[in-house]
């Protein structure tokens, strides 16, 4: 096998001291484009993007009043690119160059330093896209604590001649509605644990709530929308497996128990 192809297999290439090199764990680290990366990214061996239809998308849960403190959310980063076989990033959140919370690995990606990172299986692409979703806990992150992305586009050539590199960024805000932890609704839930249907209760509101429902590792299990005036949600688990839950949205945190 020739570099280039070790090359897209295992990801991003950064050190400009080095000759090309093949990372197999992953994006070297503080390699996002970042304050703490010294504004670093892969283009001391790849070319920065100067082509159109080469694109990062960086979502969040993070409902749209804001984060709250030590609170998990998901972020979900997109390459999408024509032609590139293999795609490869890094991630981090920072403020003030300092790193903001903490960063979780889940399925398809992996923990390096305070970065999030592809692994060697997760750079292929599907008709021009790749993704990769990781936990964050915000922990005492304020207003302002930025998602830093770094994304190698690789178009399998033989050599790093075309391969391209893009950044991006999300800046993040935190909810000023005051939501502390001990003002936050508790939904009910009848049964919890729960085995097949469980019925949640909270106080209605006034506008439409949309839910995030996670399991222990982070992963997003479910979203629903509790519409406004409503106070009432069903929830079909069985097949779902057991453990631990965490429910959450607009003024709402619970936990449920999942035992079949």
């Amino acid at each position: 096998m020739n570099l280039k192809n070790i090359l897209l297999l295992t990801g991003l290439v950064t050190f400009s001291a080095l000759t090309l090199f093949s990372y197999p764990q992953g994006s070297p680290v503080n390699r996002t484009g970042s304050p703490a990366s010294n504004s670093l990214t892969c283009t001391s061996c790849h070319n920065p993007v100067t082509a159109a239809g080469e694109a990062i998308n960086i979502t969040t849960t993070i409902p749209s009043t804001g984060f709250v403190a030590n609170t998990d959310y998901t972020i979900t980063v997109v390459g999408t690119a024509v032609n590139t076989p293999r795609m490869g990033f890094s991630a981090s959140v920072e403020q003030g160059g300092a790193f903001a919370g903490t960063v979780y690995p889940m399925p398809n990606n992996q923990k390096l330093g305070d970065n999030i990172t592809h692994i060697t299986t997760s750079t292929a692409t599907t008709n021009g896209q790749n993704s990769w979703t990781f936990r964050w806990n915000s922990g005492s992150a304020t207003t302002g604590a930025t998602v830093y992305v770094a994304m190698l586009f690789g178009n399998g050539n033989g050599n790093n001649s075309g391969d391209r590199t893009k950044t991006a960024q999300l800046v993040l805000t935190k909810s000023t509605i005051g939501l502390e932890e001990n003002s936050l609704v508790s939904p009910s839930f009848t049964p919890n644990p729960a085995h097949a249907l469980t019925r949640m209760h909270v106080p209605s509101a006034e506008t439409n709530r949309v839910l995030s429902i996670v399991d222990v590792t982070g992963r997003l299990v479910a979203k629903e929308t509790l519409l406004a005036g409503e106070s009432t949600l069903f929830l079909e688990v069985s097949h779902w497996k057991n453990g631990s839950y965490f429910i959450s949205g607009p003024g709402l945190r619970g936990t449920l128990v999942v035992a079949h």
